[in-house]
């Protein structure tokens, strides 16, 4: 008993953790690296528990099978071009599987310990209180700017409170908002102080996922009776109809413009290499530090945000690093890996709103960053990771079934 209530303080403590990971980092340095320190662990645990056989995990293989295709692509063009050296390759395959090994492992975990996360140890009246606390943190700031801000719409700035950035302020109240609906029962005024922190961020994504997060609700909820492809097809005009400046301004083919620079030149790059260049080559963060000589071939080493001394913007984008790094086959494979979480979905009984709300976000997040490899991706990830553990994987299987 003593042993179940450790390792339940200590995955609580590791939540808290990743959920304020970005304030943290302000303070303590090396907590920066703290995602990707889970990463490693969780793709040593996953292995170790590979080989002891002790894991059944046959009900997620829809998603495993193309993602191992990606990596196998994408780990075919690091070979076949040699792009990059390998401090660049291996920072950059570690970000990349970070998601889904943190994912599959923290499933695993639990289902192996038997923890009772959110019924026992992470009490929904502290996520009540520390949502009060925020939004009343959130309300000041929106009127009287006691934080620092980032941009301004009239005469008022868009709110982050004690995040560096609005992005990392959304996706903690996405993380929020999901652990509100893994309780039985809620309460609707903290879910809609929830909204509200959301809009108050003023960024589109956030003003969409509210837009998702409430017709979904009713969806599941089958408050009206309507056919769900109907829904759907509102969601996706309603959000394009808000959205539609923003998407112009992504995709955009230009060379001014660093997402439009990186955009257009990587069709170019997965053209120009089938299986495209490979890991930390091409749109992202090691493709900066380690700087791509793809960027000088393409005569776009010199637009701003992706020179040698400036590389803030170059990876700034998601869906251009997936296609230029592991060409068309690559792309699709990852298409499909995403796709067929859907089915996953539908396989789903405790928790799915939960897991939707986790799932669209990335979606919707990943138009303007690298949402599924971005820091916060590991929180979503223990979080639909414990979900997955309590639909799919069985606590006394002991056989590893593709």
């Amino acid at each position: 008993m003593n042993k179940i209530i450790a390792k339940n303080f200590f995955a609580t403590l590791l939540l808290l953790v990743l959920l304020f990971q970005d304030v943290i980092q302000q303070y303590i340095g090396l907590a920066k690296y703290f995602d990707e320190a889970v990463a490693l662990i969780s793709i040593i645990y996953l292995f170790l528990t590979i080989l002891t056989g002790k894991i059944q995990i046959s009900k997620l293989k829809i998603i495993v099978f193309p993602f191992l295709l990606y990596i196998f692509f994408s780990t075919l063009g690091t070979v076949i071009y040699n792009q990059q050296n390998f401090k660049a390759v291996a920072g950059d395959f570690i970000i990349n599987i970070k998601f889904f090994m943190t994912l599959l492992a923290t499933s695993v975990f639990f289902s192996r310990n038997n923890l009772q996360l959110f019924e026992t140890s992470l009490s929904k009246y502290f996520i009540y209180f520390l949502v009060i606390i925020l939004f009343g943190l959130s309300l000041m700031d929106l009127f009287f700017d006691i934080f620092p801000s980032g941009d301004s719409f009239g005469s008022l700035n868009s709110v982050r409170i004690f995040f560096t950035h609005e992005t990392y302020y959304v996706a903690f109240l996405v993380c929020l908002i999901s652990i509100l609906f893994l309780y039985k029962k809620n309460s609707k005024i903290i879910f809609l102080m929830c909204l509200l922190m959301l809009l108050f961020s003023m960024k589109i994504k956030a003003i969409l996922f509210i837009i998702f997060a409430v017709l979904i609700n009713f969806i599941f909820n089958k408050k009206i009776k309507i056919p769900k492809w109907i829904y759907i097809v509102c969601i996706l005009l309603f959000s394009f109809l808000i959205a539609q400046s923003t998407i112009k301004d992504y995709i955009n083919l230009s060379d001014s413009t660093a997402r439009g620079a990186l955009l257009k030149y990587s069709f170019v790059n997965a053209r120009n290499n089938f299986f495209g260049t490979g890991f930390g080559s091409y749109g992202c963060y090691f493709s900066g530090v380690y700087y791509s000589k793809l960027y000088s071939v393409y005569r776009i080493d010199t637009v701003w945000g992706m020179t040698k001394t400036n590389y803030n913007y170059i990876a700034d984008n998601f869906w251009p690093m997936i296609l230029g790094q592991s060409g068309f086959i690559g792309l699709l494979c990852y298409f499909i890996y995403l796709i067929n979480f859907l089915f996953l979905i539908k396989k789903l009984n405790y928790s799915k709103y939960s897991f939707v709300l986790l799932f669209v976000y990335l979606c919707i997040s990943s138009i303007a960053e690298t949402s599924f490899n971005s820091s916060f991706s590991v929180c979503f990830a223990v979080l639909m990771g414990y979900i997955f553990n309590k639909n799919f994987i069985m606590k006394n299987d002991c056989t590893l079934n593709f």
